[in-house]
């Protein structure tokens, strides 16, 4: 029997998981960033199956409008004609994407936190691949979050885009401390790489993109080669990395009282604990080795690093140092700002909304406004024009 149900749409703002944890973390509050509300419904049609077995493949689903990451086993394809049009990049209209949801990076694994989703144009044939990685201070974050951000990279400019969960630093999501992490983006590079040219993706034109948390994480996987060699990986397949407001020098978030980003005895704390929960200890001993900056070396893919204005504290100065380390040792990075007028006053106000809901966190517009910003009606505007240039050019 076919199921048959109508879903309203979330709001197309991407909230920031990594501010939320922070606030979980030393605020010791709860609860996650409410979407806002959207004026769209969604019509699906499912087709019944064991959703407790992996899955590689579409199912026969159509939907208009866009349409989040479903259930297990969940596949849609997106109809972006109703979008509204300023300047398009692929021509007159957007291809239709289907969307493949929660399927399993290892072989013979089950766990919810081990899958991705995959955001296909339609008629890709050998199509550039982002792999985005969430970010959430490795407590928490969710992929399902970032779905208007792959249609619109699919839809708009053609790339087949890869969205990846990975255990997480609490309870509920992995109980997972440092590498697992990264380890677990290491096996989905993997999985992508073997399997994505059956979804029309250029396996040797992957590109790994990661915010906050995981820009953190893509950075680390081919900085410290040891993760892509143990997960079967070499240097050559990311063609490049696009790292967005990450931390990649992590002692130089806790030190004091001479912090080298300038932070303050609260924003150190405030780190420290984010750390101790993710690597099991904030001493330099431990942090080095899973520094980006620190690990950086000749050989390594070219970096695209993006900061914004309002960003989270002490990153505008780690992201141009960890720019600056590259170019030392002879790695291609181009290190960009993104400024208030970069955005539209529309993806402003819905960033500003968002951080209005945590009002301790309410000073970091920009830390939610960059990953807002990649949408249909933005699309020619940075971000968005900076990351496509940048696979574009590579």
């Amino acid at each position: 029997m076919t199921a048959r149900r109508v879903i309203p749409s979330p709001a197309k703002a991407v909230r920031c998981a990594f501010l939320t944890a922070l606030l979980l973390t030393v605020c010791a509050a709860s609860g996650a960033l409410a979407p806002l509300a959207a004026g769209h419904n969604i019509t699906c049609e499912r087709s019944p199956r064991d959703f407790a077995a992996p899955h590689t493949g579409n199912l026969n689903i159509a939907a208009h409008n866009e349409l989040p990451a479903g259930p297990q086993g969940f596949a849609t394809t997106w109809d972006p004609f109703v979008t509204p049009v300023l300047r398009q990049p692929r021509g007159n209209v957007p291809a239709r994407v289907t969307t493949t949801t929660n399927v399993y990076y290892i072989a013979g694994d089950t766990l919810a936190r081990h899958t991705l989703d995959i955001y296909q144009p339609q008629n890709a044939k050998a199509a550039p691949v982002v792999v985005f990685v969430p970010g959430g201070a490795w407590r928490q974050g969710d992929k399902s979050k970032y779905g208007e951000m792959a249609q619109t990279l699919a839809g708009y400019y053609g790339y087949v885009v890869v969205t990846v969960d990975y255990r997480l630093s609490n309870e509920e999501d992995g109980n997972a401390m440092h590498p697992d992490h990264v380890n677990d983006v290491a096996a989905a590079c993997r999985w992508v790489r073997d399997n994505i040219a059956g979804y029309g993706g250029d396996r040797a034109r992957m590109f790994l993109f990661g915010q906050s948390a995981g820009a953190h994480l893509v950075s680390l996987l081919v900085t410290d080669r040891t993760y892509l060699t143990q997960a079967g990986l070499t240097l050559s397949n990311p063609r490049g990395v696009v790292a967005m407001s990450g931390a990649y020098r992590l002692y130089d978030l806790v030190a004091f009282p001479q912090n080298p980003l300038g932070l303050s005895a609260r924003e150190t704390l405030m780190y420290k604990a984010i750390l101790a929960n993710a690597f099991g200890s904030w001493k330099r001993a431990v942090l080095d080795p899973a520094s980006p900056a620190v690990q950086m070396k000749a050989g390594r893919p070219p970096f695209l690093v993006i900061t914004t204005a309002a960003d989270m504290p002490g990153f505008y100065a780690d992201g141009r140092h960890f720019a600056a380390r590259a170019r030392e040792v002879g790695v291609s990075a181009r290190f960009r700002k993104l400024v208030r007028s970069d955005y539209s006053d529309a993806t402003w106000q819905k960033a500003t909304q968002l951080a209005a809901e945590e009002p301790a966190l309410a000073e970091y517009i920009g830390h939610y406004a960059e990953v807002v910003a990649i949408n249909p009606t933005d699309r020619d505007r940075p971000p968005t024009t900076w990351i496509t240039a940048f696979v574009s050019s590579h």
